[in-house]
C-alpha cells in the first residue's frame, strides 16, 4: 500500500528490474513515500542508460528533499537529454540547497533560451508570492515554463501581465523591478 513504509525495500529492489518503465514507476512511488532510505539507491540509478529512468530518479530525489542528492543532481545538469537536465534543475530548486541554487543561477546566463527558462523556473517555482510566479511564467499562468530572463520585458509585457494578475500596471512594474536582480531580468523601461 502506497504510504506504508514497508513498501520502501521492495520498491528499492525493483530498481534493478530490466524494464525501464518498471524502474521509473518504482522511483515515482519512492518519491511519493518520502523515505530517506531511497536516496542512495536513487542516486545510484542517475547513471542509468535510459533517459526516462534518469528523469524519474531526479524527480524522486527532488521530492525526497535530501541534501545528499545535490551534487549528483548538479552532475546531471550535463546530461545529454533536455528533459533530464530540466528535471534535474527542478529537483535542485526543490532542494533549495545553496550549492544547487548557485548552479541554477549560473545557468541563467547560458546561450540556450530553453536552459535559461528552465533554470529561472526552477528558481522561481517556489516564490512565496503567487503573483511573482505568474510574472515569471512565460504564459502568464504561474505554471512552467518560465520566461527567458534575457528577453526584454517591455511596458507592453507589463500591461499583459497586469491583466493576467489583476494588478495595476505600476504594481507589476515595481514587482519586476524587485525581481530584476534575483533573476537577471532585462527590463526595457
Amino acid at each position: 500500500q502506497l504510504g506504508d513504509s514497508r513498501a520502501v525495500e521492495p520498491l528499492i529492489a525493483v530498481l534493478g528490474d530490466a524494464a525501464g518503465q518498471v524502474r521509473s514507476t518504482a522511483m515515482h512511488a519512492l518519491g511519493q513515500l518520502g523515505d530517506s532510505r531511497a536516496v542512495e539507491p536513487l542516486i545510484a540509478v542517475l547513471g542509468d542508460a535510459e533517459g526516462q529512468v534518469r528523469n524519474a530518479a531526479a524527480q524522486a530525489l527532488g521530492q525526497l528533499g535530501d541534501s545528499r542528492a545535490v551534487e549528483p543532481l548538479i552532475a546531471l545538469l550535463g546530461d545529454a537529454e533536455d528533459q533530464v537536465r530540466s528535471t534535474a534543475m527542478h529537483a535542485l530548486g526543490q532542494l533549495g540547497d545553496p550549492r544547487g541554487i548557485e548552479q541554477l543561477q549560473k545557468l541563467m546566463d547560458k546561450p540556450s533560451a530553453l536552459v535559461r527558462r528552465a533554470a529561472l523556473w526552477a528558481l522561481a517555482a517556489y516564490e512565496s508570492n503567487e503573483d511573482d510566479r505568474v510574472l515569471l511564467s512565460r504564459d502568464a499562468d504561474g505554471v512552467a515554463p518560465g520566461i527567458d530572463p534575457k528577453e526584454n520585458i517591455s511596458l507592453g509585457v507589463v500591461k499583459h501581465y497586469a491583466h493576467a494578475t489583476k494588478l495595476a500596471p505600476q504594481r507589476v512594474r515595481k514587482r519586476y523591478e524587485s525581481l530584476r536582480t534575483k533573476y537577471h531580468l532585462n527590463l526595457a523601461w
